[in-house]
């Protein structure tokens, strides 16, 4: 049991490096955050930022940071589903205890892959912005594209969807629609970190607790405190990790916040500009018309 523990603290205490490795980061780099977010969109919009002196390194920064960031979630996620695996070699002793260890791990690992979705979005987005939306629009012209292809089969769902895909697509060019997308993917994300890092703890806390109790049932007093001493060890580790993480995490959406606020984009709204408007329904009304034809 105590071997375990040990192998259960040296696993977290993988994540643990890199986290605060990357806590340490996300704090030396506040500023460039800031000013990479705020110079993405305004660069993907023509928009100039007063006094806003950036490099492009400030701006890779911002992807760096969001991709790592889901990494490190997703090492997190590893050491759940390496140190559940573990029950597998506790004693038969220990096997009453399982089933609200593993609801623990299993809670911890649906919190993971949560955070990872909402931290995989953020990345998409600025991957996104980086590309001045070309590639989300790009995306959006070979899905409706397709569909005109099927137009002369006379099928009207397919003329219905394409008109809101062209909406969608002239839509996604405006500000407010990329402030809007933004914002959501920040809410997701915030929303999931504490849950994230509690169940995380939580996962850890419950497997020790077990295996403490199993030990003072079983083992004698020696032993029982060896392994007291190794899954109380990996506990202390795995809250490191949770709350280093929780404080890196929250200080990257808060600055990703802060410099999109610094961005200062025109609230232009979701809708069609006049000229916008009228290019998508000539585009619309052409379609239809080959359609008629057909």
């Amino acid at each position: 049991l105590s071997t375990a523990g040990d192998a259960v603290n040296g696993t977290v205490g993988k994540v643990q490096a890199s986290v605060d490795a990357y806590a340490a980061r996300v704090n030396e780099t506040a500023g460039s955050i800031k000013a990479g977010v705020a110079a993405l969109l305004a660069d993907a919009f023509k928009v100039k930022v007063p006094g806003l002196n950036v490099t492009q390194e400030d701006k890779d920064l911002v992807l760096s940071l969001v991709g790592e960031a889901d990494e490190i979630v997703q090492a997190a996620l590893s050491s759940v589903t390496a140190t559940s695996s573990l029950l597998d070699q506790l004693p038969e002793k220990a096997f009453n205890m399982t089933e609200s260890v593993n609801a623990s791990f299993q809670a911890a690992s649906a919190r993971c892959q949560s955070f990872s979705a909402a931290m995989k979005e953020l990345l998409r987005f600025f991957q996104d912005a980086a590309s001045n939306f070309t590639n989300r629009r790009a995306a959006l012209l070979q899905k409706t594209g397709s569909l005109h292809r099927r137009l002369p089969y006379h099928d009207a769902s397919d003329v219905v969807f394409t008109h809101a895909a062209l909406l969608d697509l002239t839509a996604d060019e405006t500000p407010a629609a990329a402030m809007a997308r933004l914002q959501a993917a920040l809410t997701a994300a915030q929303g999931e970190l504490q849950g994230f890092s509690d169940s995380f703890v939580a996962s850890f806390e419950t497997l020790s607790d077990n295996v403490v109790d199993l030990s003072k049932n079983t083992l004698g007093a020696s032993a029982a405190a060896k392994v007291d001493t190794a899954f109380g060890g990996a506990t202390e580790t795995a809250r490191a990790v949770a709350d280093h993480a929780n404080a890196a995490f929250a200080q990257l959406l808060a600055g990703i916040s802060e410099g999109a606020a610094e961005a200062n984009l025109p609230n232009t709204g979701r809708g069609l500009s006049p000229t916008r408007g009228l290019l998508v329904a000539a585009a619309v009304l052409a379609r239809l018309a080959a359609a008629g034809g057909n």
